[in-house]
């Protein structure tokens, strides 16, 4: 189960990524690998070379779990449009499967995944003209989910206490690494942080 999950964006050199996963090993807990515009065979080819990475992070891919099993990778991410949950875990049980949610009715059909992803928490560059839902909405949210949640969207390294306050069992970041200077570093920082008890 991710507390700290990184997502790729659309668009990454595969040596930046196999160079983050290297350096990431014990620290960051998961990547969730989205190359959606790739040519399936192309993204299968990748995923293979990637899960051959030693102490590495979890890998999961973004809605394919054909892919993710054929890969050898940890879990799948499902979409809200993806396939349900049950399904998933119906046809490929030994993957931990995580889901993108933003509001109760969604959280309330996924009890047969294992973490959500909640957003966004707060306002995000992915998502022009998204205020966010804030953490009186994320928290309340949390509550009442059957299952651990992640927060995402605008999620900076300050903002992690809080999220986790709110009652986050960890984050997920996607521009907070990617678009830094240093993402290797970057993603350092976010996993350390989240490695370190109490919060």
């Amino acid at each position: 189960m991710p507390r700290s999950l990184v997502i790729t964006p659309d668009t990454l050199d595969p040596r930046l990524l196999a160079q983050a996963l290297v350096s990431w090993g014990g620290t960051v807990d998961a990547v969730l690998l989205r190359f959606r515009r790739w040519p399936d065979r192309q993204v299968y080819r990748l995923a293979i070379k990637l899960a051959a990475i030693e102490e590495r992070p979890a890998l999961f891919m973004s809605d394919r779990f054909d892919l993710a099993l054929a890969a050898g990778l940890e879990g799948v991410h499902l979409r809200e449009a993806s396939l349900p949950p049950d399904s998933v875990r119906a046809a490929a049980p030994d993957l931990c499967i995580g889901v993108s949610r933003h509001d109760a009715a969604g959280l309330a059909a996924s009890e047969d995944a294992d973490y959500a992803i909640l957003g966004p928490v707060f306002p995000t560059g992915s998502k022009p003209g998204h205020g966010g839902m804030g953490l009186a909405v994320f928290r309340s949210l949390s509550e009442s989910s059957p299952i651990p949640t992640l927060a995402l969207g605008g999620i900076s390294r300050q903002r992690v206490p809080e999220c986790l306050a709110a009652g986050a069992h960890g984050v997920a970041v996607l521009s907070a690494v990617w678009a830094t200077r240093n993402p290797v570093e970057a993603g350092l920082a976010f996993g350390e942080l989240l490695s370190e008890e109490p919060f």
